[in-house]
């Protein structure tokens, strides 16, 4: 994760919307129980359909890894 990479976010109860925006920022924290943190998305709402603490689906474009190197998950002991 980082500042401005670019997010997908899906409503549920929004049917066949898809919006998209930018990580604006990564909060500090991190829990470690749920493996989960804290991030803040800029997402344009010109229709003001979005509130604050709506469940969203959200993904995240990652990167391809490159040079780097792979091997087959059998050939870890």
């Amino acid at each position: 994760m980082h500042v401005g990479q670019r997010a997908t976010v899906v409503l549920p109860y929004l049917p066949g919307r898809t919006y998209t925006g930018y990580v604006r920022y990564l909060y500090p924290h991190f829990n470690e129980k749920t493996r989960t943190m804290t991030v803040s998305i800029e997402i344009q709402n010109p229709d003001q359909i979005l509130r604050a603490d709506m469940y969203a689906t959200v993904t995240f474009d990652v990167p391809a890894a490159k040079h780097v190197l792979a091997v087959p998950e059998e050939a870890v002991i």
